[in-house]
């Protein structure tokens, strides 16, 4: 992607600002590994009975992997029992740009959660963009990851630029011939199909999400060729933990058991 372009689509990233408060009681480190440098940071739950580890995959926000301390993620996985590692993807946050590969920049954090985790099961949690690179990741065969939460992910990746950036989706369906396997990894409908070695994929969707569309929701889960549940909830988008929050924890828990 030519670098102009690369700034357009990208702006609402850019300028990030660290949650230092947030990330104070966190263990932070800059994983060097596969040409990719990513910044990392884990916390280790506090409860008695450990469940495993969870990677949690950021939306297209500035927050970048500080979305999820902000946002109660984090926490709620704490609470359940769950080592929980977040990340900035590259050219998110504090992780410099590498390529588009967002899929191996979960691959590559998981096999890291291995190592300070070897014995624990690894799950991970995306979210709206997040949750879109998880499934490609998911879609290779040797991502090691047990389980996997799908919240909010469109079915293409221009469709937020449709509703979100009308010029910016022109572009891209003009330039559309230019960017062929760009679009082809981008097309999670296609991914979903291919998932493999995972137990169950837990889809999360809200009624009111005119972004990311239930239908949407609805339409990933059939594509799906491994075991799976659709939840949805009565709200916009990524808003499925602040509109019930109790019955939200109580899926996770369930789904992660």
């Amino acid at each position: 992607m030519h670098p102009s372009l690369r700034k357009i689509i990208f702006k609402k990233i850019l300028n990030h600002q660290p949650d230092s408060n947030g990330q104070a009681t966190w263990i932070k480190t800059a994983l060097e590994e596969n040409d990719r440098n990513l910044s990392i940071i884990y916390k280790k739950t506090t409860q008695a009975n450990t469940l495993g580890v969870v990677v949690l995959c950021h939306p297209y926000r500035q927050e970048a992997k500080d979305f999820f301390i902000q946002s109660g993620h984090a926490d709620l996985y704490l609470d359940l029992g769950y080592h929980v590692v977040l990340f900035d993807f590259n050219g998110y946050g504090e992780s410099p740009v590498s390529d588009y590969q967002f899929d191996l920049d979960i691959l590559t954090v998981v096999k890291y959660a291995q190592r300070i985790f070897p014995i624990h099961k690894i799950n991970a949690h995306g979210i709206s963009f997040g949750a879109a690179q998880l499934l490609r990741a998911i879609a290779h065969t040797d991502h090691h990851i047990e389980k996997a939460v799908i919240e909010n992910s469109m079915t293409k990746y221009y469709y937020y630029f449709k509703k979100r950036n009308t010029a910016v989706y022109i572009l891209i369906r003009l330039l559309t011939p230019f960017f062929q396997k760009m679009n082809k990894d981008n097309n999670y409908l296609t991914k979903v199909d291919r998932i493999k070695h995972i137990q169950h994929v837990l889809f999360i969707y809200g009624k009111k999400d005119e972004l990311t569309t239930l239908e949407m929701g609805k339409q990933l889960q059939v594509a799906c060729n491994v075991n799976s549940e659709l939840v949805v909830y009565d709200c916009t988008h990524m808003k499925a933990i602040e509109t019930d929050y109790e019955d939200y924890k109580a899926v996770l828990a369930d789904y992660s058991a």
